[in-house]
């Protein structure tokens, strides 16, 4: 009965905190094959009440493949973060795109699809 009250207690904290966002770290995207434990783990965090069913968004960070981004997007994750986005920049390009005009803030993932090969 004890671990049992141990390990909930964490979930209980999703209802105290004003939080909006669930990241997903990127040790679950290694192996994202539908059946794999990764993909059981990243379907629930993001179907679940852990992150949609409390108005929660979703962010993958570390996503490097096209298959990773199909794979999230079919799961239903709302944001990526990775190299299979962009690539990481140099300091000197960070700040001219941080200074940059600003974009609507995040990549809606609806709909979307990972790029295919240049044309």
């Amino acid at each position: 009965m004890q671990v049992r009250r141990r390990a909930t207690r964490p979930l209980a904290y999703l209802q105290r905190f004003p939080l909006d966002t669930v990241k997903i770290d990127q040790i679950f995207l290694q192996n994202l094959e539908p059946g794999a434990t990764d993909h059981t783990i990243v379907g629930s965090v993001i179907a679940l009440a852990l992150a949609h069913g409390l108005g929660f968004e979703v962010v993958a960070e570390g996503v490097e493949t096209p298959q990773q981004l199909d794979t999230l997007i079919d799961l239903g994750c709302d944001l990526v973060q990775g190299h299979v986005m962009a690539p990481a920049l140099p300091a000197p390009a960070a700040g001219a795109l941080l200074g940059a005009p600003r974009q609507p803030a995040g990549l809606s993932l609806s709909g979307a699809r990972a790029p295919g090969p240049p044309s």
